[in-house]
């Protein structure tokens, strides 16, 4: 994705702001409901080192791009029960 200029990515879980970043999440939210793993075991082994450090549990997610609901996911154990909603969202250029 393209760098926008003053644009706020960020990744909340239970309504509170996780990570946020001028930079896209994609593959970080990806990462985390799933999406990039095509092994439990590998997305088990991701989940198990990276999201205490990012400070994420077991649940639904959601990203937003400058306070917008963005795309919504979960993270699960279970990688036969990946879903992820989008939503559009129309960015003014700079």
């Amino acid at each position: 994705m393209k760098k926008l200029h003053n644009t706020i990515f960020e990744i909340r879980q239970f309504e509170n702001t996780i990570i946020s970043a001028p930079s896209d999440l994609n593959e970080t939210f990806f990462n985390l409901t799933g999406w990039n793993f095509k092994k439990d075991q590998d997305y088990k082994e991701y989940l198990d080192y990276n999201m205490p450090k990012l400070g994420f549990t077991f649940g639904k997610i959601e990203m937003y791009l400058n306070d917008t609901l963005f795309a919504r996911g979960e993270i699960s154990n279970d990688l036969s029960r990946l879903s992820i909603e989008f939503f559009y969202v129309k960015l003014n250029k700079c």
